[in-house]
């Protein structure tokens, strides 16, 4: 996963061919072991192409799909996924408030906030 947020943060827009599978690894590798560094890569993605019209349903699916698989939080959650989460839903809204919008996870998120 630090490879491809490196990879996001230097190569930016040359990245872009490739960002939706890159994505993809990064949420299959959230959804099997709940790494933060996967969430770190949506981030940074976030951060990168969120002002791009054309990257919000990219980043959208992606988004839903590894907030979802940590939605609804539970009191058992561990507290630094925790934080990643709210962490990527913070960026998610300054840069791309129309994917986080469009992803489905508003309604599981505020949820998620009044549990934590």
């Amino acid at each position: 996963c630090d490879v491809f947020k490196r990879a996001i943060g230097s190569a930016g827009a040359a990245v872009f061919p490739v960002l939706v599978p890159m994505l993809e690894h990064a949420v299959g590798a959230f959804e099997s072991c709940q790494a933060v560094a996967s969430l770190e890569v949506l981030q940074a993605s976030v951060e990168a192409f969120g002002a791009d019209s054309t990257a919000i349903a990219g980043l959208a699916a992606p988004l839903g799909r590894a907030l979802s698989s940590v939605l609804p939080l539970r009191t058992t959650s561990h507290p630094e996924v925790v934080g990643a989460v709210f962490d990527l839903a913070h960026r998610s809204l300054l840069f791309a408030p129309g994917a986080l919008f469009a992803s489905g996870a508003i309604e599981p998120l505020l949820d998620g906030a009044a549990v934590a």
